[in-house]
């Protein structure tokens, strides 16, 4: 997974996984951090008799904790593995 940070100037920068658990790891100030992967190129879908390619993006458990939404079905994540 990879988060972007930005500077004052504007400029972008994507950082790793492990620079985004340290960083969430030593944080203090916000409530929850998420991070997501937006390269993946989708999952297989095998819940029926033939796998189905579905389009989707790797996030971290916090992802959804961070914009204050609620499945509308199902649980949402956990941070255990």
């Amino acid at each position: 997974m990879q988060i972007m940070k930005r500077y004052p100037t504007g400029t972008a920068m994507w950082v790793s996984a492990s620079k985004f658990l340290f960083w969430r790891g030593r944080n203090h100030v916000f409530k929850y951090m998420a991070a997501c992967d937006l390269g993946g190129a989708g999952f297989n879908l095998t819940t029926g008799s033939e796998p189905e390619r579905v389009s989707g993006v790797r996030v971290s458990a916090d992802f959804f904790r961070v914009f204050g939404v609620n499945p509308g079905l199902g649980r949402d994540f956990t941070s255990e593995v």
